[in-house]
């Protein structure tokens, strides 16, 4: 697979329209000139708008070096047709033998029945105009966990842990991992995603060696993959990030501009100091390049101009974020 680069460019935000489309593509070209070359979608990101961008950006330029990431787990939906639509779309999806009902969650519009990720998997590729992925990554898991428990939330995971193995033998799926927004971080120990369950399936499925991701929000506000222990390993409770560390997988963080909060966010004067000379927005990208950690994190934005800003941004020294770890413990 192709080194990630520390930027990538996430296609979750934006209406459904084409005014969106035309400013995001031109977003995604001046990406892919720059270096940039992870691309993060979903099915579900604007109803499979994005995903299609990505094929247009593909198709355009060919010959550019990709790291394309998707998800599963989320049904594409333009919730506006109203609620008849969707039940009638939902009975489809059941009559097409696509999903089971009894695996279907109406109020997040998920399914992990593998009919299914199979299907978006297959409509996904058609859409990025490619035969493989180099990332898929289960897509927040937790919702179905707090459904129905530890242990049926297990058996589910192992079948898509199966799915996924023939997707990788079928070089469909390069490598894998988890995506999640709160899963890791849950207070409630029985809804929360441990990420050795995810390590001891991924051995007994065989497909350990494919297992390389993890995807959380990390930014100023949201600092719990540094500091909330939540994850049990070898009976010690220690945080996500060095979970991650120790299992060797490669964290890509999400939310680095916490959806746009922290663009125009006045931080104090200890920290402009160690970020000296910035705007907000490139002092929140530069604290999240500067963790040594983490491996690339995701951007999202369909203006030119903001990328423009953030592409100027640089990586820090260890010795900043140090400093800058010290006053998010303080505050």
């Amino acid at each position: 697979m192709n080194e990630l680069s520390k930027i990538g460019i996430g296609l979750y935000l934006g209406d459904e329209t084409e005014i969106v489309d035309n400013n995001l593509f031109r977003v995604l070209e001046r990406s892919l000139n720059t270096g940039i070359n992870i691309f993060d979608c979903s099915p579900s990101y604007r109803n499979g708008k994005s995903e299609k961008l990505i094929g247009k950006l593909i198709r355009k330029y060919p010959n550019k070096t990709y790291n394309i990431s998707t998800k599963g787990g989320f049904i594409p939906f333009d919730f506006s047709k109203g609620e008849k639509a969707e039940n009638n779309y939902i009975k489809e999806l059941i009559d097409s033998n696509l999903i089971k009902e009894e695996l279907f969650d109406q109020q997040y519009f998920q399914t992990f029945d593998v009919r299914y990720l199979q299907y978006s998997l297959q409509k996904t590729l058609e859409n990025i105009n490619r035969d493989s992925v180099e990332i898929y990554y289960i897509h927040n898991p937790e919702y179905l966990l707090e459904r129905c428990g530890r242990e049926i939330f297990l058996n589910h995971m192992r079948n898509v842990f199966h799915w996924i193995k023939t997707e990788i033998e079928n070089r469909r799926i390069l490598e894998f991992g988890i995506s999640s927004w709160f899963g890791f971080f849950e207070r409630e120990p029985s809804k929360r995603l441990q990420l050795n369950d995810f390590i001891n399936l991924s051995k007994e499925i065989g497909i350990r060696q494919h297992f390389r991701y993890i995807q959380v929000p990390y930014n100023f506000y949201q600092t719990d993959l540094l500091f909330f222990k939540g994850q049990e390993v070898c009976n010690k409770q220690i945080s996500l990030g060095s979970a991650a560390e120790k299992y060797n997988l490669s964290l890509i963080t999400s939310a680095t501009l916490n959806q746009g909060r922290l663009v125009n966010y006045t931080f104090p004067d200890k920290v402009t100091k160690i970020f000296p000379n910035m705007t907000s927005a490139q002092i929140s990208l530069a604290f999240v390049l500067s963790t040594p950690s983490i491996k690339s994190c995701l951007v999202g934005t369909n203006s030119l101009d903001h990328l423009e800003e953030l592409l100027v941004v640089k990586e820090r020294s260890l010795y900043d974020i140090k400093k800058f770890i010290q006053i998010l413990r303080m505050e």
